[in-house]
C-alpha cells in the first residue's frame, strides 16, 4: 500500500489506489475511525480515489442518525438508573441507536447526576458516540471529495437525520 504524504498530494498526483477487494474495502472503512490521525487520514485518501466502490462502502454503512424527541431522550438518560434491569437496558439501546443526538443530555446527566449507575452507563455510550462521530464526519469527507452523482445522493439521504447531529 502506497503511503501518499497528503490527501492533497494523493489526488494531484497520478497515484491509483489499491484494488477494491471487499477486504481492503473493509479495511480502509474501519481504518477510517482509526485513533491515529494519519492512519484516518490516508485512508480517506485511498477512499476519495476510489470513488464507487467506497460510495457504495459507505452507503451500506452509514444511515441517517434517527429524529428523537428530546423528551424521550431525557426519559432514556433518567431510566439508565432505574431500578429494573431490563429498562436500564433498553434506554442504553434507545439512546445508542440515537447517538450523536443523545450526546449532550449525557454530557449534562454526567456533570449533575450522583448516580454511578447511571455515570458508567453515560460514559460507555459517550465513548461508543464520540469516535462513531468521527468516523462519520471522516466519511462524509471521502463522500464530498468523490462528487459523483452517487455520492451526493448519500449526502443528501443523510441530511435528512436528526437535525442536532453532526451527521445531519
Amino acid at each position: 500500500v502506497v503511503t501518499p504524504p497528503s490527501l492533497v498530494a494523493l489526488l494531484e498526483r497520478g497515484w491509483e489506489p489499491p484494488e477494491a477487494s471487499a477486504a481492503t474495502l473493509a479495511q480502509l472503512g474501519k481504518q477510517l475511525g482509526d485513533a491515529d490521525p494519519a492512519v484516518a487520514h490516508r485512508a480517506i485518501g485511498t477512499l476519495s480515489k476510489m470513488g464507487k466502490p467506497a460510495v457504495a462502502l459507505l452507503k451500506k454503512r452509514l444511515q441517517p442518525i434517527p429524529n428523537a424527541d428530546p423528551k424521550q431522550i431525557q426519559q432514556w438518560i433518567r431510566a439508565l438508573d432505574d431500578d429494573a434491569f431490563d429498562k436500564r437496558e433498553k434506554a442504553e439501546a434507545a439512546l445508542r441507536d440515537v447517538g450523536e443526538a443523545g450526546e449532550q443530555g449525557l454530557r449534562d446527566a454526567l456533570r449533575t447526576t450522583t448516580s454511578a449507575e447511571l455515570r458508567t452507563r453515560a460514559r460507555r455510550l459517550l465513548q461508543e458516540v464520540v469516535p462513531l462521530t468521527l468516523t462519520r464526519g471522516r466519511a462524509v469527507i471521502v463522500l464530498e471529495s468523490v462528487g459523483s452523482t452517487e455520492a451526493r445522493q448519500v449526502l443528501q439521504t443523510l441530511a435528512k437525520g436528526d437535525e442536532r447531529a453532526a451527521l445531519t
